[in-house]
């Protein structure tokens, strides 16, 4: 017997009811990452030391979630902060990022935040590991590029022989952005046991970023030298 127009009413309304609370639901697992963060760097971190911070599906929502726990690894606010605290935001954020760096492989980001954690816990051949995978997925993003830089240059003493060398074309490859080449140049100011390092690399580019090289680093020098 066909259905009567009653019944494909009801059905009809009862498929739209379930579209709309599968809607809700995706719209608040896409929210959550930035309602639960907090919107200070203070709730932030506490958020992620009590687990309570979680990435949602997109990746959008994941890429925030991540870059909050590097702020709260590395940021001002997480310098004071007691080692506990620091610890128990490493463990979850390694946590985390470790299963959406497995769940997409690719994502350079995912893989560094994992490096920093293991960074955190004194975990040097994970952190290695970790490292070179950012490397190896990313060679030729600038904005990742800056930020490997930072954990490599914080860990130099202990990176393995190929993360080194990555570390290398990392340099080289900020040294050739407009961006990037004046983090390096500050960096060149401020920690004389860089110099030596970066000079290598810039001397084996083309003579034009040599001297865009050089320019920057006298704007920096200026900088640091006016009171």
């Amino acid at each position: 017997m066909a259905p009567t127009p009653k019944a494909i009413r009801r059905t009809i309304a009862l498929s739209a009811l379930m579209l709309v609370a599968a809607g809700s639901w995706l719209g608040w697992q896409e929210a959550a990452p930035f309602l639960q963060g907090g919107a200070t760097a203070g709730q932030r971190f506490a958020a992620l030391s009590s687990g309570t911070h979680a990435p949602g599906p997109s990746i959008a929502s994941r890429r925030q979630f991540l870059s909050d726990c590097l702020e709260a690894m590395d940021g001002f606010f997480a310098v004071g902060q007691f080692p506990e605290d620091r610890a128990a935001v490493a463990q979850y954020c390694g946590t985390v990022a470790e299963r959406i760096a497995k769940q997409s492989p690719t994502d350079a980001l995912a893989w560094l935040v994992y490096a920093r954690s293991r960074a955190e816990t004194s975990d040097i051949v994970e952190m290695n590991s970790a490292l070179l995978t950012s490397q190896r997925v990313s060679q030729n993003e600038q904005w990742i590029a800056e930020l490997r830089v930072r954990l490599a240059e914080a860990q130099f003493a202990e990176l393995s022989a190929e993360v080194a060398a990555r570390h290398a074309a990392d340099l080289a490859l900020l040294v050739r952005s407009t961006r990037g080449i004046a983090a390096i140049a500050g960096r060149y100011v401020s920690v004389p046991a860089f110099r030596e390092r970066i000079i290598a690399i810039v001397e084996t580019l083309p003579e034009m970023d040599q001297q865009r090289f050089l320019n920057r680093v006298r704007e920096a020098t200026n900088l640091a030298a006016t009171p």
